[in-house]
């Protein structure tokens, strides 16, 4: 009974329904599978490997460089000579031209029975989704790291500014520092924009604004185009402004200033030997009009039709051929409508409509420090120019405060002198701000921890709370933002408030 047994044993290992049964699952794989003896010649293949690399047609008797790159000999990569020699799994990631695809191929060697390698099966994958969302993930953290970097720097540039402001009382000098500022809160919004492309997000605010003061704001940012042509050529360039005071909108502010620069450009370079530039605005009943004139060489028919046409310009070398395309754009995602009017030899009239919005309008003041009452402070940052910009902020606003490059340093003088408030960098190379925060939790749970970036953090309260953070601030910020989240601190701190994190 038992040789019976044992008989029908060994021979179900051989059932011919069994066989069916696994071939039917391996041709019901996607990955394409074909198995190859030592010359490269196909044995077996699977019903995708006969799919996608055959057109439907068995692979056998062709030969594997054939069928999976297309070649009339063995390929220069070749996993089999490795796999037969080594008897291990060989993998490599090839670029397919003719289906466009990223391919991952495996050669996984079959031992004959007196241990030699003779065969290999040799499996398929296509990773172009894998490889892309790999690629993406890279693309990412390059311009999550580029962004810090500027962050970091616009942070620094923006303080000194603002501490510059406070010290200079001469109109002129303040009108420029004022100017320097708007640019670097622009530079910041337009590496955002980087990292929002890259990251398939978007974080766009409408703000409302004063029509007059914002395109006044715009002018002063390039009149040195003309105090520049006037210095050099002698010709004189004007700019009037003839905008009602009473007129707000609802708008982009850093795409709008971009959107109305690139106008005025176009119009400074139009008026080679001098001339007016005219911005005015009449509000109709649901749309502001705002008309660029200027006495400059106009346009023809022919231009005016492709002024609009990416990479179409008239500069030759000194034009990129973008500035009227993003001019477009912008208009358009502001719900508005741009149009032309010229004569050559006369000048051009620009005229962008927009929605009139009638927003309550809020006078805008001088930056003035909140009443917090003095807070002992300590500033971690491995930034040196970034530290420095900070504490001095700080201490300009009536603090008491001391600043460390060294996170280890900080630590350590925290647990002889507590700082009531702690602001700490998130990225830096001794501990993050996320230990910074929770080694001075662990010591004084009652000191408030400020934690700034110029990472983009996507947390909730109560996940920063659980780390060790009670506050956030984004970089670059102004002092205004920073004399905010110190008030902020301070009343957390005179409310008795623990964060055990």
């Amino acid at each position: 009974m038992n040789s019976v047994s044992e008989k029908d044993s060994s021979a179900s290992l051989y059932n011919p329904s069994e066989t069916k049964s696994r071939g039917r699952i391996i041709d019901n794989i996607t990955d394409f599978i074909v198995l190859c003896d030592k010359d490269y010649q196909i044995i077996r293949s699977n019903r995708s490997a006969d799919v996608i690399l055959g057109g439907g047609i068995s692979l056998v008797g062709s030969h594997c460089y054939e069928k999976f790159r297309g070649l009339t000999e063995p390929c220069e990569d070749c996993m089999l000579p490795e796999t037969l020699a080594n008897t291990y799994v060989v993998s490599l990631e090839t670029y397919d031209s003719r289906f466009n695809e990223y391919f991952e191929e495996r050669a996984y060697p079959i031992m004959s029975d007196s241990g030699e390698s003779d065969e290999f099966i040799l499996v398929g994958r296509n990773i172009s989704k894998t490889k892309k969302r790999e690629e993406k993930r890279i693309e990412e953290k390059i311009s999550s790291g580029i962004v810090h970097d500027f962050n970091n720097m616009l942070t620094g540039i923006i303080g000194r500014v603002r501490l510059l402001i406070k010290q200079i009382s001469d109109p002129k000098q303040l009108k420029d520092l004022k100017s320097i500022e708007l640019s670097a809160m622009d530079c910041a919004t337009t590496v955002k924009k980087i990292q929002d492309f890259t990251s398939g997000t978007s974080d766009e605010r409408y703000e409302t604004v004063n029509l007059f003061k914002f395109v006044s704001e715009v002018i002063s940012l390039h009149n040195h185009l003309w105090e520049e042509e006037d210095s050099k050529r002698g010709i004189i360039i004007k700019s009037v402004v003839d905008i009602p005071r009473d007129i707000d909108i609802d708008i982009i502010p850093h795409d709008l200033r971009r959107a109305f620069g690139n106008i005025i450009i176009n119009a400074v370079h139009a008026m080679t030997d001098g001339g007016i530039l005219k911005i005015t605005s009449e509000s109709l009943d649901k749309a502001t009009v705002i008309n660029f004139i200027d006495t400059g060489c106009g346009m023809t028919k022919e231009i005016i039709d492709n002024i609009f046409s990416p990479f179409f310009s008239t500069k030759g070398t000194r034009g990129t051929g973008m500035g009227m395309t993003e001019v477009y754009s912008i208009v358009k995602k502001h719900n508005g409508t741009i149009s032309i009017e010229s004569t050559v030899g006369k000048g051009t009239t620009i005229k962008i409509t927009l929605p009139t919005t009638h927003a309550v309008q809020v006078e805008e003041m001088d930056f003035v420090s909140l009443p917090t009452k003095n807070a002992v402070i300590m500033v971690i940052d491995d930034n040196e120019f970034v530290l420095e910009t900070v504490t001095e902020q700080l201490a300009d606003l009536g603090h008491e405060v001391g600043g460390f490059t060294s996170a280890t340093e900080a630590i350590e003088h925290f647990s002889n002198q507590p700082s009531e408030i702690i602001l700490t960098d998130l990225g830096m190379p001794e501990m993050s701000g996320w230990e910074v925060a929770a080694k001075i939790k662990k010591t004084n749970p009652k000191t408030v921890v400020v934690l700034y970036s110029g990472w983009t953090i996507d947390l909730e309260k109560k996940e920063l709370n659980a780390k060790g953070v009670d506050l956030f601030l984004k970089k670059p910020f102004r002092m205004e933002d920073l004399d905010q989240v110190v008030y902020q601190a301070k009343a957390l701190y005179e409310k008795g408030h623990v964060n055990l994190g």
